[in-house]
């Protein structure tokens, strides 16, 4: 796992926040959840800090196609990636932005649900870029999804905190991604936004 501090240049990181801002120009899906139910029956989570909070997502790419017409404005970050990182980035698999809504109920030991976003791709790298800064931690956990250990979601209190991080700016984190991790909904700032790429090197 790897901080990267402010890798694009201050005029693209404005350019793509006020992209995502503009309710002309920008549009969302609304879901009830932020984190995807699997099987019929909604998750009860054993761990009392696990929410389950309403959110929205704009997809850019999914299983591989671009989907959104906005792509080409992101795209770059993915170069910059590369040029910091000294990857080679060989397929997109997904991209996505959430936005998560304040949400002054909770606290700063409360986190979504965590998960892996593509269960059941090869191994693949993520990133978390922020899009401008807020509250809501990203919450890293020791734990791996392995096919063997279940579903994407931990669903118990098996999990083991490894490193937090408040979204900054122009900043993102390159991990693994099969490791879970999770989001939390802001209680200082009006929303949380982050743009999450899935891809393998």
């Amino acid at each position: 796992m790897k901080v990267i501090e402010n890798f694009l240049p201050k005029p693209y990181q404005n350019e793509i926040e006020n992209l995502i801002n503009s309710p002309e120009l920008f549009q969302w899906s609304f879901f009830d959840q932020i984190a995807k139910e699997y099987g019929n029956q909604p998750t009860v989570y054993k761990n009392p800090n696990i929410i389950n909070p309403i959110g929205l997502a704009h997809t850019f790419i999914d299983s591989g196609k671009v989907v959104s017409n906005h792509f080409a404005l992101i795209r770059p970050i993915l170069l910059f990636l590369e040029f910091n990182m000294n990857v080679e980035i060989k397929q997109v698999l997904r991209v996505r932005a959430r936005r998560t809504m304040q949400d002054k109920s909770l606290n700063a030991n409360n986190f979504n649900p965590p998960h892996v976003d593509l269960p059941d791709a090869a191994p693949y790298k993520s990133l978390i870029y922020y899009v401008s800064d807020s509250d809501g931690d990203s919450v890293f956990f020791n734990e791996r999804y392995t096919p063997s250990n279940g579903l994407p979601e931990i669903k118990d209190t098996d999990v083991t905190e490894c490193f937090r991080y408040t979204p900054k700016k122009g900043n993102g984190i390159f991990f693994e991604g099969h490791q879970y991790h999770s989001g939390n909904s802001p209680i200082e700032y009006l929303h949380r936004t982050v743009i999450n790429f899935d891809f393998i090197v």
